[in-house]
């Protein structure tokens, strides 16, 4: 008992000495054995919700057919704070409800199928108005709910090897939002030009959001070395779509400024504001949404009769992308974004678990993980973040009504970032951005709750 204690307590000191300090897009698991887990588990057989994470494991369960259902709240939230004033604007919009779902059944020793309904990728965030970065982008929502069939096979003879396959669509849900400043003509329902000179600036908050379908499908593989050590493996197909964008603008959010960017305008400009962007519309921008293909390789250990823990090294690929911002269609021209977001770069995480069994009826899960950045530093934006990243895990089970109850908790964070980028100024002559340091930090949060049962 010494030894299993001396681990778990390890794991836990791991991950409270990461370097803790908003999150990326990819999410620990949607239910609350995985989150509990730390995301961790293509090597762990015998465990419903891991064949979630790896098709192959399928045929090492021990029931001829069970199920479990989950449901739970993501979080993420952030700050960002100008050097030269040291004003902290927070975002909102930050929850979101999670859900999971699996499904397995045995036919045979050597053959099994399953279903999985999973939320792979999260990352949503509003900034509020006035806050630094908005030029470069002001919201975010951006969700994959991932359905896939599973099927298992393991060769006669060779019990210790499985190969698992699984096939569905992922819906990919988008929006987008940026901050604008488009001139205001003397009559906002003329072109301007000489006769019609601009006097004001108005600035204007945009949105676009749309959906669309993508195929999905994951390769798994499983060897048991020994009664005690398992290997797993798993390859996750990116995800690509071109998503159908529909565009709008925020007027509860337009406010006016002179041509400077920063004084009071003249009397009237309000009134000739709102006729301006009654006369406007939005154009959306163009691109698809490119969602990375990921790697996964995993150790398992039963130590003991109370304790097993396991450590996975996964990849994720670069090529995430999202479609440009929308711009301002004015009658004196379109008004466009002043960037766009940028695309990321392959990145490696390293995450290690231990569940222990605490009696009869109870399960103690913990565990840690550390990634590495996907976007360089001079990249790195509220949006869709991107810095190295630090989560710590903990969850439970509790067997009771015929299965196991279960809750899990992740916190994770990524590295602070000071970025000179980010400010910038607009007046009449456009954007530029300024010289400002701008810290950005953040975190996230995944609870949830979920109920196994074989029958």
């Amino acid at each position: 008992m010494t030894k299993v204690y001396q681990t778990v307590v390890a794991l836990a000191l791991a991950g409270g000495a990461s370097a803790l300090s908003a999150q990326g897009v990819l999410l620990q698991g949607s239910d609350p054995v995985t989150i509990g887990r730390g995301g961790v588990g293509v090597a762990f057989g015998r465990s419903l919700e891991a064949a979630g994470q790896n098709p192959a494991l399928l045929v090492t369960l021990s029931e001829d057919r069970a199920a479990h259902v989950a449901f739970g709240l993501e979080s993420q939230a952030g700050s960002q704070t100008a050097e030269n004033n040291q004003v902290k604007f927070f975002t909102s919009d930050r929850n979101r409800f999670l859900t999971g779902f699996g499904y397995g059944q045995r036919l045979n020793a050597g053959l099994a199928w399953g279903l999985k309904l999973d939320e792979p990728f999260q990352r949503h965030g509003e900034l509020r108005t006035g806050a630094p970065t908005r030029f470069q982008g002001d919201a975010i929502s951006l969700s994959a709910h991932r359905l896939e069939g599973q099927a298992s096979w393991s060769p006669q003879g060779r019990p210790e090897l499985s190969f698992g396959l699984g096939l569905g669509m992922a819906r990919i849900d988008l929006e987008l939002g940026n901050t604008i400043r488009a001139g205001i003509p003397q009559d906002p329902t003329q072109p301007a030009g000489v006769a019609n000179p601009y006097s004001g600036l108005a600035e204007v908050s945009l949105r676009q959001e749309g959906s669309a379908l993508s195929p999905s499908w994951t390769l798994g593989a499983r060897w048991a070395l020994s009664s005690r050590w398992t290997v797993g493996a798993t390859i996750e197909s990116p995800l690509s779509a071109k998503v159908g964008l529909t565009g709008r603008i925020r007027r509860e959010t337009l406010s006016v400024t002179a041509d400077d960017g920063f004084s009071t305008p003249p009397l009237g400009t309000d009134a000739r504001a709102i006729q301006l962007v009654g006369t406007s519309g939005v154009l959306t921008g163009g691109g698809d949404v490119r969602l990375p293909a990921r790697i996964t390789l995993g150790i398992r250990q039963r130590q003991s009769q109370l304790l097993t823990w396991e450590v996975d090294v996964k990849w994720m690929g670069a090529g995430l992308e999202m479609p440009a911002f929308a711009s301002l269609e004015t009658l004196s021209g379109p008004v466009g974004a002043s960037n766009r977001l940028g695309s990321s770069r392959a990145s490696l995480s390293v995450k290690g678990m231990g569940e222990l069994t605490l009696s009869r009826n109870w399960l103690l899960r913990i565990g840690t993980g550390f990634s590495t950045a996907y976007r360089e530093n001079e990249r790195v934006e509220p949006l869709l973040g991107g810095a190295m990243q630090s989560t710590f895990s903990i969850g439970a089970g509790y067997k009771v009504w015929g299965g196991e109850l279960s809750g899990g908790y992740t916190y994770r964070m990524d590295r602070d970032m000071d970025r000179k980028a980010l400010d910038g100024t607009w007046d009449s002559t456009g954007y530029r951005p300024s010289a400002t340091k701008v810290r950005v930090e953040g975190s996230g949060h995944q609870l949830s709750i979920g109920f196994r049962r074989a029958f």
